[in-house]
């Protein structure tokens, strides 16, 4: 049906009767939904209008319209996912705008929404089509709509933060079990996309006053750092290469206890504890690592002992590891070696035993620590 065809279409409505104008009519809004269904079945995700507005109840006629016209799961999925990320907008939208009456039926279609996109996963997995994708696809979602619904409670009641809290807990266990699926078929990839998600989180833990928030994304991050772990020994138990990652833990809980020791020494309110917690979390998983690591360590200490110097600049070709309390090149007796600026005691023959560099490691990391937070 081309341009033309459509104006001789229309041109004929006059000289209908009422019931056959309403035929065409009908025809012809059904044609022109079909199209737009087609034109923008991936369209970006808006608020657009919420509760309360008066198209509202359109837009939701709308979108049942194209979850009828779908007939792949994999495009209800898709269509699925958006009405859930806009279900989300309006949430946030609505507690902006004081539309808190609207609250209950928005966590209510959230909830339905994410039991119906887990079901369709379940239904395409039985069908044995690879998931993979829509499982890491769902992961960030909901590990985005986790943070969002963290930042809704300090703009709410006790009751409707007890309702937002009860749909937080839905959407971490799916969190839960997409990671666990991809974790299953890859868990080196499982392990680097809860490494990214823990360094966020932290970066979360910044901006969060509400004491209910903070408490929120500590149990998140304690979660990611184990289950980083897990991936990593199920990678060890299917015989997989986990040097590389395992570096990158040890970098990663580097960076991320310097970037929470500087954040405890800015707080000053009754948020501290979370960020102390999430602090001791991220100390253990690195000394943990670092000890793993002993003999690469060992090495690298060792090396230094082979270069001579007269000042701490004369060390800087030396690599240390990126180890709390080891990651600095000190000149010490006129010798290199891997320590810190502010404890140069390290003699070359406590890093010949095992145990001894073990404890030695333990040492660094919490008396370092100390300093920065002190400082």
């Amino acid at each position: 049906m081309n341009l033309n065809n459509i104006a001789r279409f229309l041109n004929g409505m006059p000289n209908l009767s009422v019931r056959g104008f309403m035929k065409r009519f009908l025809i012809f809004t059904i044609f022109i939904l079909m199209t737009l269904h087609f034109c923008i079945a991936y369209e970006i995700v808006q608020p657009g209008v919420i509760p309360g507005d008066l198209l509202y109840g359109l837009d939701r006629a709308w979108e049942k319209f194209r979850l009828l016209l779908a007939v792949d799961p994999v495009e209800k999925v898709h269509l699925r996912v958006m009405f859930y990320q806009e279900r989300m907008a309006e949430l946030m939208k609505c507690v902006e705008t004081n539309r808190t009456q609207f609250l209950d039926i928005l966590l209510k279609e959230i909830s339905e929404e994410t039991s119906s996109i887990v079901t369709l996963l379940n239904k395409l997995e039985l069908q044995g089509r690879d998931v993979s994708l829509h499982n890491e696809m769902l992961l960030n979602l909901t590990y985005s709509n986790i943070l969002t619904l963290s930042n809704i409670f300090p703009n709410v009641s006790t009751k409707v933060g007890n309702r937002i809290e009860y749909l937080l807990n839905i959407t971490e266990k799916v969190h839960g079990t997409c990671w666990e699926r991809i974790k299953d078929k890859d868990p080196l990839k499982a392990a680097r996309l809860m490494m990214s998600f823990s360094r966020e989180t932290v970066r979360q833990f910044q901006t969060k006053t509400s004491t209910r928030a903070m408490k929120i994304l500590l149990k998140l991050y304690q979660e990611e750092i184990v289950s980083a772990q897990e991936a990593i020994e199920r990678a060890k138990y299917l015989g997989l290469a986990t040097t590389n990652i395992t570096e990158e833990v040890l970098n990663l809980t580097y960076s991320n206890i310097l970037t929470l020791t500087n954040l405890i020494r800015s707080m000053n309110d009754g948020t501290i504890e979370y960020a102390q917690l999430a602090l001791d979390i991220t100390q253990t998983a690195h000394e943990r690592i670092a000890i793993e690591m002993l003999d690469k360590i060992q090495k690298m200490i060792e090396n230094g002992g082979k270069m001579r110097c007269k000042v701490d600049v004369d060390c800087k070709g030396l690599q240390c590891p990126v180890v709390i309390g080891l990651d600095k090149q000190v000149c010490y007796q006129g010798f290199c070696f891997c320590g810190s600026r502010h404890y140069r005691g390290y003699v070359i023959h406590l890093f010949r035993n095992r145990e001894r560099l073990k404890s030695l490691l333990q040492f660094s990391i919490r008396r370092e620590i100390s300093r920065m937070k002190e400082g």
